[in-house]
């Protein structure tokens, strides 16, 4: 694994720093390429001083001494430091962390960010738990751009910070794990978005950084709740953006529950309930397949809806409601997964 990855030391702490070396080298390359570009060639000058130093050298070797010079340039030009100012962020994050890992994602889909949570389950393992390490697999574009990658991370380690929080409550296992994979991702999906919002509105109120997406955040929340009526979505997203920060059993139950999402809206009881005609947009997720769907099948279509949405056979619905606990024929479903159903109702 040494042979593998570079280690750095987080400043005067115990934390190292863990990056692969691949990665490492094409950081250091794009970073003196996105320099070369604006103009400036002064990381080029650089990375070519120490290069040309070592082409001048004895072969034997050359390779392992290119791989340190990447090394510190990569500890020069500030990306160690973006880690360790992080750390100063979260101190009780970085006080249960003696690693944090840093590896390639081959696309945004294949980014994460994760904290290893290792059980005492003897007393050997009882120092190991709060030695814990902060897994970061990032596209290399991030690091592009390092404050919007401070920004990313940011709002990452907000939810392994979470995690550690006794007061959060955090519990590994999905409540859901039972359910088929489509109702089962649909409420990952709600959950996400509530924890999203509590983060960024708990970024911007702290002053670290202003102007947060709200708008982005709101219409991603509005998409995945707008079976709910709109003044419990205004209710709940309020308290999520300005209020205290909710338990994980909250963020569970408003993410399945009807109940508990117009309990935590604190909502008048006798202001209107409608909800929107349309619940869903062109190109949204279907909530049973997932795939991005331009054709949905809807209870009822206005007239002057549009295209990309055509009125289902109430049968054909009902057998589907009947499948899916979670599901309701008001969420609508994509064209392909109600013509499978519409096709079993036929053969049945």
């Amino acid at each position: 694994m040494e042979n593998l990855v570079h280690l750095f030391r987080i400043g005067e702490s115990s934390i190292s720093l863990c990056v692969e070396k691949r990665l490492t080298e094409r950081i250091v390359r794009q970073k003196m390429d996105d320099a070369l570009r604006q103009g400036d060639p002064s990381f080029q000058d650089a990375y070519h001083g120490h290069a040309d130093a070592l082409y001048d050298g004895p072969e034997r070797g050359r390779e392992g001494e290119f791989a340190k010079m990447h090394a510190s340039l990569f500890e020069e030009w500030g990306f160690v430091a973006l880690f360790g100012d992080l750390c100063a962020e979260f101190p009780a994050l970085a006080d249960a962390t003696h690693q944090i890992f840093v590896a390639s994602a081959a696309s945004n889909r294949d980014e994460s960010v994760d904290l290893d949570r290792r059980a005492a389950d003897s007393d050997a393992d009882k120092q190991h738990v709060q030695e814990r390490v902060i897994g970061n697999r990032l596209t290399l574009p991030r690091f592009s751009d390092p404050d919007a990658l401070r920004r990313h991370l940011r709002h990452e380690w907000s939810h392994l910070d979470d995690m550690l929080n006794p007061d959060f409550r955090f519990a590994g296992r999905s409540p859901w794990g039972h359910l088929p994979p489509s109702e089962e991702n649909v409420l990952r999906e709600r959950y996400r978005a509530l924890w999203c919002a509590s983060i960024d509105g708990r970024i911007e109120q702290s002053g670290r950084e202003p102007g947060q997406p709200l708008k982005r955040r709101r219409a991603e929340f509005d998409k995945l709740f707008r079976k709910f009526p709109e003044t419990w979505r205004d209710g709940v997203f309020a308290q999520l953006w300005d209020g205290p920060v909710p338990t994980h059993a909250e963020l569970l139950s408003m993410a399945d529950s009807r109940a508990a999402f117009e309990a935590y809206a604190d909502a008048d009881p006798d202001a209107d309930d409608a909800v929107d005609a349309i619940p869903v947009s062109v190109g949204d997720a279907c909530p049973l397949c997932r795939f991005p769907t331009h054709q949905w099948i809807l209870p009822t279509v206005p007239t002057d809806t549009g295209r990309g949405f055509v009125e289902g056979d109430a049968d054909v619905l009902a057998r589907i409601d009947a499948h899916y606990e979670s599901w309701n024929p008001s969420y609508g479903v994509c064209e392909r997964c109600y013509e499978r159903h519409e096709t079993e109702s036929i053969v049945a």
